[in-house]
């Protein structure tokens, strides 16, 4: 036996419209019985263009009002009396969308009450709550973001079924001008979780809510199925709603290998049912220009800026020792090269009880595949030695001051015919965990190796400070971030 149940709603999600949209209606179709199967007819309505170009648009399509259901969609359909899943698959073939659509599925229970829940997972709810995955790992769509991603909810009665589905979810809209980028991911500055597993409560209400898990990932990455992005056409990478205290950090990954790196200090505030947009393309923000190479009289040349820097003042991008991109937090358990732990180490290690032993300690023992002066400079500047640091104290006069409004040492060169000539190496600080310490007080500057004896899971930096103007640092954890001022030969 079969009833229709006529439902006209507004979707507000993946295969379903973001906008605030509301329509009242008049149908009162009758309580639905248990175990009849039923058909929903589900009207996704037109999205408003609130604002083109502003971070509160709430299209998920530029320059498109509408978004319809295609085949494959299906939502969860909750009775007010049980915690099962109900599944409402719409009625469309292969290769088909719709405006309007019908979803059929059975009810398990009869009620005067339900929740719905897109897009279907099948998870149970408990006291008005369901937890479930937004995929850290999505594929780009031109236009628009991964299936089946874009969270929404809603109840409704079945004596007045007239319902809008409010998304709990928001996100990012960009753009690229290269034709070479094949993945874009996207961390916050603060370290904490952007996708994976969250706990949607409140289902039922006109404010449900979405919170990270302990089990949530600290990264979310958009990438093509094949080939690479399209230029000047719209990307959404969905996230975690939320204040992302100290900005974000974009990486984007040509063809080649190399990651470009975009970030963002400020605050970015990730809202329900919006994407925030980036004025111009955001391959445009990464820093890609090559430093000067300064000859102090040396035996190597020394950069002007730090590496991801595009001044002499600026910090540029930190760095764990062997590693060419940043991190999300400078952990043991985001570091590349071991499992998890210190003593997982997988690369650069001379002793068994810290991992897999390699007996190598230096950039050049692997050509410097893993120096991130040459992989993000190229040619042939490389993280420079600590001999070469010391023949930079040596042969420079060091001056503690302030150039355009940041603390920093300034080395001169004390070589004949050369003493014209200086750089300036700002206290920049290190990053510890997600925390960026010391800076104004200190700059942190990676050297060549790891500490070359049993305890390989360390290494030293060279410092700049007010009582120590140039000078060498302690171990500390190579995981930890440090800036890198690089050298080339002559």
């Amino acid at each position: 036996m079969k009833k229709n149940l006529v439902i006209a709603a507004t979707i507000a999600a993946a295969a379903v419209c973001l906008a605030a949209c509301d329509k009242a209606l008049t149908e009162t179709p009758e309580t639905a019985p248990s175990g009849e199967e039923v058909t929903l007819e589900i009207t996704m309505e037109d999205c408003s263009v609130d604002g083109e170009d502003t971070p509160d648009t709430k299209t998920i399509v530029k320059n498109t009002k509408e978004i319809w259901w295609e085949y494959g969609d299906a939502v969860n359909i909750y009775a007010s009396n049980s915690t099962k899943a109900d599944k409402f698959t719409v009625k469309l073939s292969s290769g088909q969308t719709a405006k309007t659509a019908k979803f059929s599925g059975t009810f398990s229970s009869s009620s005067s009450t339900y929740v719905v829940f897109y897009p279907y997972t099948g998870t149970a709810t408990q006291s008005g709550e369901l937890t479930t995955t937004i995929n850290p790992n999505q594929t780009a769509r031109a236009g628009s973001f991964d299936k089946n991603l874009m969270m929404a909810c809603a109840s409704f009665p079945a004596q007045k079924p007239g319902f809008t589905l409010k998304p709990v979810l928001g996100g990012l809209r960009f753009r690229v001008s290269r034709t070479d980028i094949k993945s874009v991911s996207v961390y916050a500055n603060d370290g904490y979780g952007v996708a994976g597993e969250v706990k949607v409560s409140s289902l039922g209400s006109s404010n449900p809510s979405v919170t990270r898990t302990a089990n949530s990932d600290v990264i979310a990455t958009l990438s093509m199925s094949s080939g690479t992005f399209q230029t000047g056409v719209d990307y959404f990478i969905v996230l975690i709603p939320r204040t992302m205290t100290g900005g974000i950090t974009l990486q984007m990954t040509t063809t080649s290998g190399k990651v470009l790196e975009a970030k963002s200090k400020k605050d970015v505030v990730v809202k329900k049912g919006t994407f925030g947009y980036f004025p111009k393309p955001i391959n445009e923000y990464a820093v890609t220009s090559t430093p000067t190479a300064v000859d102090l009289g040396l035996s190597v040349k020394w950069a002007n800026c730090n590496v991801g820097a595009a001044s002499p003042e600026q910090s540029g991008n930190f760095y764990a020792w062997g590693m060419t991109t940043t991190m999300p937090s400078y952990q043991w358990k985001y570091y590349k090269w071991c499992n998890g732990t210190k003593n997982t180490l997988t690369k650069y290690n001379n002793n068994s009880a810290n991992g897999t032993v390699d007996n190598k300690s230096k950039y050049s023992d692997y050509n410097y595949a893993d120096d991130p002066a040459r992989v993000n400079l190229g040619g042939k500047w490389r993280v420079p030695t600590n001999a070469e640091w010391q023949e930079l104290i040596d042969n420079c006069t060091w001056t503690w001051t302030t150039q355009n409004g940041v603390k920093g040492c300034k080395a001169t060169s004390k070589k004949s015919g050369y003493t014209s000539k200086s750089i300036f190496i700002p206290a920049c600080g290190n990053m510890y965990y997600s925390q960026l310490k010391n800076e104004g007080t200190r700059g942190y500057y990676m050297l060549d190796n790891v500490t070359a004896n049993t305890n390989s899971i360390y290494t030293m930096s060279f410092f700049v400070s007010q009582d120590y103007l140039g000078s060498f640092s302690g171990n500390s954890d190579r995981c930890y971030g440090s800036a890198v001022r690089a050298v080339q030969p002559k």
